[in-house]
């Protein structure tokens, strides 16, 4: 991952342009008032240093989810309310920093999470993969292999789904094709990789044992 790429996202006019004059001496920084003006020129990797609104998260994860990328993000705020940073925090973003900062705390910040940083993006790497494989099955085959990760044998999936067991196993043998499975087990991996857990779960803080924990803020 590039740690240096940081990209500013923030309404505010003053604001962005201020945090960018900030930024801009200490490495390549991207200032934008909404996701969509970076257009075609996202980066290959960034983090992400967002003003917290309402929503802003959520619709991260989406356009983050619809490009099949992870970025990591850290959330700034002149008012640190502490529900709104342990929210954020179990949310997903990395780190939540005081606005005004200079370029050296936002540089600490990013680098207080960056080893957590690469360990998501590795793992969120895994997990798009996963899903992008498992979006090749049919919906019939999809519900063969769930039921297979419930444990249920071919002919208690052929009795629940009103078919023969015979019907499972060409269902089985066509998602493991699809999937590039060499076996059930490779099956129920690729489904664990790709339909556990949602954004927040996937994004959320972690602590030394890589349990959910909050983060304390930054301060100026």
């Amino acid at each position: 991952m590039d740690w240096n790429t940081v990209v500013i996202v923030d309404a505010d006019d003053t604001r962005r342009n201020a945090i960018y004059r900030c930024l801009a001496p200490a490495g390549p920084a991207i200032p934008v008032a909404r996701l969509g003006e970076l257009g075609q020129a996202w980066p290959q990797s960034a983090w992400f240093l967002v003003h917290d609104e309402a929503t802003v998260l959520d619709t991260l994860y989406r356009e983050f989810a619809r490009r099949g990328v992870f970025y990591p993000i850290i959330l700034f705020s002149e008012d640190l309310r502490p529900d709104r940073v342990v929210g954020a925090i179990h949310g997903g973003a990395m780190n939540y920093i005081a606005w005004p900062f200079d370029a050296a705390r936002v540089r600490k910040a990013l680098r207080d999470v960056a080893e957590v940083a690469r360990r998501r993006c590795e793992h969120a790497s895994a997990r798009m993969a996963a899903q992008d494989k498992i979006s090749q099955l049919t919906a019939r085959e999809l519900e063969v292999v769930r039921a297979m990760r419930s444990g249920m044998t071919s002919k208690e999936i052929g009795r629940g789904l009103g078919i023969s067991h015979r019907t499972v196993e060409i269902h089985r043998a066509n998602a493991m094709a699809k999937l590039g499975a060499g076996n059930s087990a490779g099956i129920v991996t690729l489904l664990v990789e790709g339909e556990d857990g949602g954004p927040g779960a996937l994004y959320a803080a972690e602590g030394p044992g890589g349990a959910a924990e909050p983060r304390r803020a930054a301060r100026p």
